[in-house]
């Protein structure tokens, strides 16, 4: 019984002291996020769990996949910066805010680099290939704001409503 306090004891001051956030709080703004995309049919076709790191942006310019850009739908909404929508190690989705909780500046969006997302403005970078966005490098103590997302029937759904 003791042993067992001790381990949920020390379980919580390693995730304390980790610097991660749990789902939720950030210091960037909570701004809506709808954004669905089809894996049966178009251009998403390959967006597939077995494709590790692969990722989509969805930004105010439109959705962008592979270097190509598409219009985003009139019920897409894309977060405070933006939203990179990737694949993890496990084979899961995720999706986090492109904006840097360091900066806070939304006109200068977190850049995509592998299993990295790295900001241009102070060096910050994150680690997206275990799902949780957590630093990896820099001094925030902070990880990117995340958004739920669902996979069902084909179609990788991001929302926080």
């Amino acid at each position: 019984m003791l042993l067992q306090r001790i381990k949920k004891i020390a379980l919580f001051l390693l995730l304390v002291l980790s610097g991660c956030t749990p789902q939720g709080t950030s210091s960037v703004p909570s701004y809506p996020v709808q954004i669905t995309l089809d894996t049966r049919i178009g251009q998403y076709v390959s967006f597939v769990p077995a494709n590790l790191n692969d990722y989509v942006l969805v930004t105010k310019e439109g959705i962008r996949y592979h270097g190509v850009l598409y219009a985003r739908d009139m019920g897409t909404y894309y977060g405070y910066a933006g939203v990179v929508v990737n694949i993890n190690m496990n084979q899961t989705y995720s999706a986090f805010d492109l904006c840097c909780p360091v900066c806070l500046d939304r006109t200068k969006p977190i850049v995509i680099d592998g299993g990295f997302a790295d900001c241009p403005t102070c060096g910050e970078s994150y680690e997206l290939m275990n799902g949780m966005g957590t630093p990896s490098k820099g001094i925030s103590r902070e990880a990117l704001r995340r958004y739920p997302t669902r996979y069902y029937d084909g179609q990788v759904q991001v929302y926080n409503y």
